[in-house]
C-alpha cells in the first residue's frame, strides 16, 4: 500500500477517518476478499479466529454483576422488604385489607430475587473471577480508555 502511495505513511488519524468514511465499501471488500479465499481453498469458512482484539460483548451492564453490586441489590432488598413489612403492620392495625395483597406480592418478589442474587454471589465465589455475567460468561466490565467510560467488553481469546 505504501508503494502504491508513493512511500506515503498514513498516521492513524488518517486511516480512521477512512474506516468511518467508508464503512459499506469496507466490508463488501471483505465479503469479497473472504468468497476469494474459500474460492481458493485457502480457507473453510468455517471457524474464525480473532487473536487479541476486544469486541463488543452481547451483554448488558445490568446483567452482569460483581460482589459489590450484588451487595447493593441484598441490600435494597432488606430495605424494601422491612419497609413493606412495617406498611403490613400499619396496614394490619388499621384493619384496611386492600393492599395486603399487593404488598405480600412485593415481599414475595423480592425474596425471589433475593434467592436469585444469593445464587449468583455463591457462583461468583466458587469461580474466583471479579465478576459474572448471566448472559455471555466470557464477558467482563473493562474500563474503555478511548471513552474514559466501563463498558462490557470480550476478549477474543475468553478471558
Amino acid at each position: 500500500m505504501q508503494w502504491l502511495c508513493g512511500k506515503l505513511i498514513p498516521n492513524y488519524h488518517t486511516i480512521a477517518d477512512f474506516r468511518k468514511d467508508n464503512p459499506v465499501a469496507l466490508k463488501n471488500m471483505f465479503k469479497l476478499f473472504v468468497t476469494f479465499l474459500m474460492d481458493a481453498g485457502l480457507i473453510s469458512g468455517k471457524t474464525i479466529a480473532i487473536d487479541g482484539t476486544k469486541s463488543r460483548a452481547h451483554n448488558s451492564k445490568k446483567n452482569n454483576y460483581s460482589p459489590k453490586k450484588i451487595e447493593r441489590h441484598l441490600q435494597y432488598i432488606e430495605e424494601k422488604t422491612l419497609e413493606y413489612l412495617t406498611q403490613l403492620d400499619t396496614l394490619d392495625k388499621e384493619e384496611s385489607t386492600e393492599l395486603i395483597g399487593d404488598l405480600q406480592d412485593k415481599i414475595e418478589r423480592l425474596q425471589m430475587n433475593q434467592i436469585k442474587y444469593e445464587m449468583l454471589s455463591e457462583l461468583l465465589t466458587e469461580s474466583g473471577e471479579p465478576q459474572i455475567s448471566t448472559t455471555d460468561p466470557d464477558s467482563r466490565s473493562l474500563f474503555d480508555t478511548r471513552t474514559g467510560r466501563r463498558s462490557l467488553l470480550q476478549h477474543a481469546d475468553g478471558s
